[in-house]
């Protein structure tokens, strides 16, 4: 999920992701309609549709317009009227900090621009209104709309969709937004950030001079030549090239006008003239790149600067980190700690010499620094630097490295170079935010398991002090050595069920974000209220029954996803019934997700497909002791092994290590040989993907899942995996930045309890993420960093499974085969 999907659920009052309260939101763009109009007001867009009958197709040619804040009331005012004289459904974006939030650098590129979006009724339609909008506001100015053709100079654009919600499924069988192609069968409604109209759509006639405008409007005569993308923001790219004339390496970084906007609405132009000024003032510096020059072109401005050969400072300390390397010895935490005392020397040195040369650099973090081979340093990205004289707030910032607001100029880049020192030892920069006493807690935690100086940790607490970080309501927590010998599973579990929401109909217990970008979220396994009442019922709390109640009613209602699998779809819910006794509803459910999959292009995944559905049935044959079930599992046994294909990305989740898990157990109830021999076939599959250099990071959908099911094979025969699993194994060592389950600390202290390996350092870690939110409360920062998650998988019910599981020594996660 992009950075731009977890800012729109974050509120400024509330310590969880949420939707935004609409009663509450204020709309700075309104439209006057005629009498019989309907006005639908949502999260982001107010849908305006015209008196009934109406109907509009189920696809066809868009038409968008893009606005700036400058120009989006009277593009709106103007396009509103013409639209309700003709009758034409539109919407809108409703407010000027929507539109913000979709224009900014972190935004979706495919989205971005897109200010009203009109739906007419035919081809016919689409001409005319191009023709009559053209008239009426041609030529204002706005970003280009990257997934859309331009007609004329903008600020319409036209692209072929949906008009209306239908779900089908991708290439791994996930259900995704579709539409209908020539034969009338879903298919993925592709959005990307360039104009692709679907392979059987003819383009129209009256589209023809704006496609050949388009093809038309490419660089001539550019002095470069791109070898790759190295990434994409809304604001443009980022490229590695070569000089024509000298054959030297250039990075390249291009900037949309009207795109990429910051907290002032400044655009990606004009970040990067500031970066090419900031370059200049430091021409001649070794820890700056070169600048060469400055390049307009039809649509964009780019920038040709010195490739620098560097190693982002994360990545290097990845490589020396006892926490990265697993090596827990005293040997290398001194290592350590004198090699990053050095480096952080070297980068404060540099900083200083930024500040002499009249720049504040405004965006330091570890990502934008680089470390050469010589161990110098050379700092990139000046995009949001300013004059030392001007004394300017920070506009745009990395979590937990941005300053607060009263600090400018020269303190805005010691404020972050006291995260980073603080980072370098205790990767958990996020965590800042959350106050002093939390930034404390974090420094102790770091100097007494880097015995870190006492000066050096005292340059960080006077940055990250309660005159910076205002304290309010007291944060930390104080996290025993311990924890799953302690009383903190119990409150972890009385925060999850005190922060429900019965009274809701999207969710019950806030979590992931994910709960809100699909229909049926709030009841998932993984994100929802299937995984948390399962989880708290596994573990003996006590479940309150309006909290069961919710479930079962919401079941009942028949929104539970568009998914089959256990994650996100019916066959995790279906799981928690059974372990709620509620068989009946579960054997309904898992009917449901066996229609789903049994289509063709259905996923085999433990996600969202196959393999999910079939330990959901499983587990729901052992609750009930129903035979028809074990021969349903049989048949989806024989689908995957007529369908056996590789995956997409290895893991537990997504990859063919799921299917494994689900043949592992039908061996095990059946003792039939075959199921172990397929079971094996799947597990090659994953590991010959991971050998052909698909990466593998930590937690349950990495290592530890895959050494926990190579585990399970070989104690059902399969003997070639030990070396493999062994391997698996020695990668739990290291302690993860991320939290959660699938790639975090939760996930890979259960996989070390499966294999019976004391987690000590790893538990203290999770108490990083710990925040006292409300009194006596106790919650996570969650994998998404910017806000607390209750969930399974990326929040306090997975820590409470992974505190669990290390208390007994066993994995506690759903549908493990526990061999210990």
């Amino acid at each position: 999920m992009r950075e731009l999907s977890v800012l729109e659920f974050c509120r400024t009052d509330s310590l969880f992701f949420d939707i935004t309260d609409e009663s509450a939101q204020k709309d700075n763009f309104t439209v006057s309609l005629p009498s019989g109009w309907e006005v639908n007001p949502g999260r982001d867009w107010t849908v305006c549709r015209p008196p009934q009958p109406f109907a509009i197709p189920e696809q066809g040619w868009k038409i968008h317009i893009s606005a700036t804040l400058h120009t989006a009331s009277d593009i709106l005012r103007i396009t509103a009227q013409h639209l309700t004289e003709l009758g034409v459904m539109f919407k809108f974006l409703r407010s000027e900090s929507v539109l913000r939030r979709r224009s900014a650098k972190n935004g979706d590129r495919t989205a971005s621009g897109k200010f009203i979006t009109i739906y007419p009724k035919d081809d016919q339609q689409t001409e005319a209104l191009l023709h009559s909008l053209e008239e009426l506001v041609g030529g204002l100015p706005g970003p280009y709309i990257l997934s859309d053709l331009r007609w004329k100079k903008g600020p319409l654009y036209v692209r072929y969709g949906a008009f209306v919600w239908m779900w089908g499924r991708d290439s791994r069988g996930v259900m995704v937004p579709s539409l209908k192609n020539e034969s009338g069968v879903l298919v993925p409604d592709e959005r990307r950030p360039v104009f692709r109209p679907p392979a059987w759509i003819r383009v129209p006639d009256f589209l023809r001079e704006a496609v050949e405008a388009r093809n038309a409007a490419t660089l001539r005569d550019f002095p470069y030549k791109i070898d790759r993308a190295m990434r994409y923001s809304n604001g443009g790219g980022v490229y590695r090239a070569t000089e024509l004339a000298t054959g030297r390496a250039v990075l390249l970084r291009e900037a949309r006008p009207f795109a990429g906007v910051d907290a002032t609405w400044g655009d990606a132009v004009e970040r990067l003239e500031r970066e090419h000024w900031a370059l200049e003032q430091l021409r001649g510096l070794p820890c700056a790149p070169e600048v060469f020059e400055y390049l307009t072109g039809p649509e964009h401005h780019y920038l040709a600067r010195a490739y620098v050969e560097g190693t982002p400072l994360p990545a290097v300390v990845a490589k020396h980190h006892p926490y990265a390397t697993g090596d827990r010895s005293p040997g290398a935490f001194r290592a350590y700690t004198i090699w990053a005392l050095g480096v952080v020397e070297r980068i404060e040195e540099a900083l200083r010499t930024v500040h002499a040369r009249g720049v504040v650099f405004g965006d330091l973090h570890p990502a934008n620094v680089l470390l050469r081979a010589d161990g110098s340093v050379c700092f990139i990205d000046l995009e949001t630097a300013t004059s030392t004289d001007e004394s300017k707030p920070q506009t745009l910032g990395a979590l937990g490295y941005k300053a607060p607001e009263h600090l400018t100029g020269r303190n805005i880049d010691w404020y972050a170079m006291a995260v980073l020192k603080l980072a370098v030892f205790v990767p958990i920069p996020h965590a800042v935010p959350w106050g002093a006493e939390k930034a404390r807690q974090l420094v102790e935690a770091a100097a007494s398991e880097f015995a870190l100086p006492t000066a050096f940790t005292g340059s960080i607490l006077t940055w990250l002090s309660p005159e910076n970080l205002r304290p309010g309501t007291r944060r930390a927590v104080d996290w025993p050595d311990r924890p799953d010998r302690s009383d903190i599973p119990d409150v972890i579990a009385r925060s999850v069920l005190a922060s429900a929401t019965p009274h809701r109909r999207d969710r019950l217990y806030p979590g992931d974000p994910m709960q809100f970008m699909s229909p049926g979220g709030g009841l998932s396994f993984g994100f929802g209220a299937a995984g948390t009442l399962w989880a708290l019922s596994h573990l003996g709390y006590d479940l309150p029954i309006a909290h069961v109640r919710w479930l079962v009613d919401q079941v009942h209602t028949g929104e539970t996803g568009v998914d089959d699998g256990f994650i996100t779809g019916r066959a995790g819910i279906a799981h928690a019934l059974d372990q709620l006794g509620r068989y009946e509803l579960a054997g309904r459910l898992l009917e449901d997700s066996l229609n789903g999959i049994r289509q063709e292009d259905a996923s085999h995944s433990f996600s969202t497909g196959t393999s999910g559905v079939g330990l959901s049935a499983l587990a729901h044959y052992r609750a009930t002791g129903e035979e028809r079930w074990l021969d349903v599992c049989a048949d989806l046994a024989t689908s995957l092994e007529k369908t056996a294909v590789t995956a997409h990305r290895p893991g537990l989740l997504n990859g063919r290590t799921g299917p494994a898990l689900f043949l592992l157990h039908l061996h095990r109830i059946t003792n039939d040989p075959a199921y172990m021999i397929q079971a094996s076939e799947e597990l090659e599959r994953d590991l010959t993907l991971i050998g052909t250099g698909e990466r593998l990071g930590p937690g349950l959908d990495g290592a530890g899942g895959m050494s926990m099911v190579l585990d399970a094979a070989m104690h059902a025969g399969a003997d070639q995996f030990d070396d493999r699993r062994a391997a698996f194994v020695s990668r739990l060592d290291r302690i993860p930045t991320g939290f959660g389950l699938w790639s975090g600390r939760c996930g890979t202290i259960i996989a070390r309890s499966y294999h019976g390996l004391t987690s000590d350092a790893h538990l203290r870690s999770l108490g990083w993420n710990a925040i006292a939110s409300n009194g006596t409360s106790l919650d996570f920062i969650g994998d998404r960093r910017f806000r607390l998650s209750t969930d399974l998988a990326t929040g306090s019910v997975g820590a409470l499974l992974a505190l669990a599981s290390a208390r007994d020594s066993v994995a506690h996660f759903p549908l493990v085969v526990n061999t210990q």
